[in-house]
């Protein structure tokens, strides 16, 4: 497998961006998802996936062999469970809860820019509760991301989105 590599590159006020032959390279791996509805208004879900990935050959770029491509963690998994019932109202209201996971990963796609030590693994769990009421085609969500306040970095920018209320 044949892969591409765009660099950044900046001489004196002009800025650039340059695809060039990465050499070969190859990726395997799988996944696997698995839904439930073990009664009536639950749902979870599950995933999992692996992913390796390495330069074979370097191409044009001097790249060593056995280098790991940039954003593409080894290993990834979401969990989830949803719950959904009526109020008396008629009225539905949904309860929504999600955890994932990304292992280790180098956060830049240029293998010449790549740090020494990759970026740590994380996991975030986000929430979601959902109010709507009859015969209106509106509802009103309240949500929350990365609940537990997790610390990471991902290629350099972040959510300013931690919480929030849609309508």
């Amino acid at each position: 497998l044949g892969k591409q590599i765009s660099q950044s590159l900046t001489v004196g006020n002009t800025f650039a961006v340059v695809t060039t032959s990465g050499g070969k390279s190859r990726a395997q791996g799988f996944e696997a998802e698995l839904d439930l509805a073990p009664m009536r208004g639950l749902e979870l879900q599950a995933s999992v996936a692996h992913l390796s990935t390495v330069w074979l050959e370097s191409g044009t770029q001097n790249i060593p062999r056995n280098t790991m491509w940039g954003l593409a963690p080894k290993w990834t998994f979401h969990l989830g469970a949803q719950y959904r019932f009526n109020l008396p109202n008629e009225a539905e209201v949904t309860l929504r809860a999600d955890y994932g996971y990304q292992s280790e990963y180098q956060r830049d796609s240029d293998p010449g820019r790549q740090l020494l030590k990759p970026e740590p693994g994380y996991g975030l769990v986000n929430a979601r509760i959902q109010y709507a009421p009859p015969g209106v085609k509106w509802n009103l969500q309240l949500w929350v991301t990365n609940l537990g306040d997790k610390a990471y970095v991902n290629a350099g920018t972040g959510s300013v989105y931690l919480f929030g209320v849609d309508a």
